[in-house]
């Protein structure tokens, strides 16, 4: 369902959505070198820009799971998990109706990544570098600020702005956040411009 590189572009990370597998497949041949079920309909698997995990968004276990990394050894480990629906944070359900991870992306120093949620919403989910702390939210936004269906996020060229977009038939949104205050600074309407925005890329 997607695919991104590693920092280093020597491996393609890659999400099977309907198996619910991620795959880890070394460019350099062609060969896949991690395989695994990591849980319900992996929609992303997203490598952090300092090359030590990928995080993935399981869609309809409403779960992010880690993938430890280490490409020079093609060394692979799932590890920690957060479950979205079970979080207080999330608890809600007028501000949080569906808690299923859609599309994610880290910020430049790979410490927290914007997560959209299937029903509207966004959580900004901290990662520990020590594995022996548990992945958690600490910033979170509702359906009235981030409308549903987001699947695009994406970090500036200097890492201090995080750009969302989210859209349904009818309607497009392009948000702002501040990555150092976890603060939505911006909100853009693109409906005039077209419908059911999905996915955000900068220019070179």
């Amino acid at each position: 369902h997607m695919i991104l590189f590693n920092p280093g572009y020597t491996h393609a990370i890659i999400a099977n959505v309907a198996s619910g597998h991620v795959y880890v497949m070394r460019a350099a041949d062609r060969k896949v070198v991690f395989n695994e079920d990591t849980g319900q309909q992996a929609h992303a698997a997203i490598p952090s820009p300092d090359g030590k995990r990928i995080l993935v968004a399981n869609q309809n276990d409403k779960k992010l799971t880690e993938i430890l990394t280490d490409y020079t050894t093609d060394q692979y480990q799932v590890a920690r998990t957060i479950d979205l629906a079970a979080d207080s944070r999330l608890a809600d359900l007028s501000a949080f109706p569906d808690n299923a991870p859609i599309c994610l992306m880290f910020t430049a120093d790979s410490s927290k990544a914007y997560v959209t949620l299937r029903g509207g919403g966004l959580a900004v989910v901290k990662i520990p570098q020590s594995p022996e702390e548990p992945l958690a939210i600490s910033a979170a936004f509702p359906k009235t600020t981030v409308a549903p269906n987001g699947c695009g996020t994406i970090r500036s060229a200097d890492g201090s702005k995080m750009y969302v977009n989210s859209g349904t038939l009818k309607s497009g949104q392009l948000y702002v956040f501040d990555t150092f205050s976890d603060s939505l600074i911006k909100t853009l309407d693109l409906t005039e411009k077209g419908q059911d925005a999905h996915g955000v890329v900068l220019t070179g």
